[in-house]
């Protein structure tokens, strides 16, 4: 009845190493492969953009502040236009979303390059340009135009509203 101890042994093989500091060597491979990994997914999510074309049906979400409101947010548009780029339909993104057609190169550089200075443990230098409050309270007052305008219901504004989606 008696277990038969020497059948059983401890697994000895591994050290442990929770809360032991890796090497340089392998905190640029954890570092690096986070990385990669990042740029996978941001190069994924494109290929996602660029092949499935948003519809009324299809996956893509839809923007809660038109769903409740019915009023065009900034950001309203923003998979639409980023389709039709990807696609080579410059005229037919500007159409959807003109801030977007702006802004989302600039964010792809920003989550590119912080990916790369997280990858190589590179400090963030101080920024040698600080923008004014006057520029950050023009960028807020601009954003803020842009979203009035593209709700006014007359012809020149009704081009900075998105085209309804179709299925």
């Amino acid at each position: 009845m008696g277990k038969d101890t020497d059948s059983r042994r401890k697994f000895k093989g591994w050290r442990y190493t929770a809360g032991m500091p890796l090497s340089p060597r392998q905190r640029l491979l954890v570092r690096g492969s986070l990385a990669c990994l990042g740029v996978l997914g941001v190069a994924a999510a494109f290929v996602v953009v660029g092949v499935v074309p948003p519809s009324s049906v299809s996956f893509f979400p839809k923007c809660w502040t038109h769903l409740l409101t019915g009023l065009h947010c900034p950001g309203c548009g923003l998979t639409r236009a980023t389709h039709a780029a990807l696609n080579g339909r410059f005229a037919e993104a500007l159409s959807q979303n003109v801030l977007a057609v702006a802004v989302v190169p600039f964010l792809v550089f920003v989550v590119l390059r912080e990916l790369w200075r997280f990858a190589w443990e590179i400090p963030p230098r101080p920024s040698r340009f600080r923008p004014p409050a006057w520029l950050i309270a023009l960028l807020v007052v601009g954003v803020l135009a842009f979203t009035v305008a593209r709700n006014i219901p007359a012809y020149p504004f009704t081009l900075l509203a998105p085209r309804e989606l179709q299925d």
